[in-house]
């Protein structure tokens, strides 16, 4: 039976010298692996179109919260791909979605049930990117899965995203995607005693913009 192999206690002091050194180099560089970006609601935007059997209708305000993390090596400005998207957490506020009409705003957030859970979430899983363009065609959108949170209810959601870092150092991500409220357990609103039925189907535009955190946002 061979005998285990014991280090000298001469060769013990270096060697765990040297797994210290590594050890603490490493975790200064996970540290530094990713930027973090924080939203800038005040000049995102989001909008959110839908049908009625009487007439259209739309959703243009609401405040866009949350933050990006990017792979410390896509600092350069221009489109970021897909492997550089450490991280995305959105964040909406419920009640932040206002149409200009308070009687549909009340019925939105009753729907939203915006007592219970008073934020839509949207956290990253994966990034990939899209499909390759034709010669001289501008790059295709990412496609970004995440969990998407609405009403309590969360939903598995592929999106296109246009990621673009600017050169003034601000970070905004493009998309725009079609749901069925019934996905989240919605009903679609109803108005003017059920003569007015809201249509299943919206489309959400979201032009989100965000800035690298200052020091003690990142903590």
């Amino acid at each position: 039976m061979r005998k285990p192999v014991h280090a000298s206690r001469a060769g013990a002091v270096p060697a765990l010298a040297a797994l210290a050194i590594l050890l603490t180099g490493g975790l200064a560089n996970a540290g530094d692996s990713a930027r973090r970006y924080e939203a800038r609601p005040e000049a995102s935007r989001i909008r959110i179109d839908g049908t009625s059997n009487l007439h259209d209708w739309d959703v243009t305000e609401g405040r866009l919260e949350g933050h990006v993390e990017l792979g410390a090596a896509e600092a350069a400005p221009g489109r970021i791909p897909a492997p550089a998207l450490a991280a995305i957490r959105l964040i909406l506020p419920a009640t932040s979605l206002k149409s200009g009409s308070g009687g549909l705003d009340r019925r939105m957030h009753d729907a939203l049930e915006a007592g219970r859970h008073p934020e839509i979430r949207f956290v990253m899983t994966a990034a990939e990117p899209g499909p390759e363009p034709e010669e001289g065609a501008e790059a295709a959108p990412l496609t970004v899965t995440g969990e998407l949170t609405v009403a309590g209810t969360a939903r598995e959601v592929a999106l296109p995203v246009t990621a673009e870092l600017g050169e003034d150092g601000r970070l905004t991500l493009v998309t725009s995607a079609t749901l069925k409220m019934s996905d989240f357990g919605i009903s679609p609103p109803r108005a003017l005693l059920g003569t007015l039925r809201t249509g299943d189907e919206v489309t959400v535009s979201v032009t989100w913009v965000l800035a690298p955190a200052e020091a003690g946002e990142e903590a």
